[in-house]
């Protein structure tokens, strides 16, 4: 595991030291090619989908989505 991928990880106890940016950086970080290409492989699909609908709403979904999923988990 890469220094930047341990920097930008998902982990609760960090966030609770204050390392804040985890809740967003933590949904870049891939643990190996197949995870990768999923995500990007539906995120291609679904968003280009919703973005052809309403531009707009596409992005405060987006953000929104990855604040939310990082507050649940």
């Amino acid at each position: 595991m890469s220094d930047l991928t341990v920097f930008c990880e998902y982990n609760r106890s960090a966030i609770k030291s204050g390392e804040a940016w985890r809740i967003v950086t933590g949904h870049l970080v891939h643990w190996n090619l197949d995870h990768l290409v999923w995500d990007l492989g539906m995120f291609a699909v679904l968003g280009g989908l919703c973005e052809m609908r309403n531009s707009r709403i596409y992005v405060v979904c987006l953000a929104a989505s990855a604040l939310f999923i990082s507050m649940t988990m």
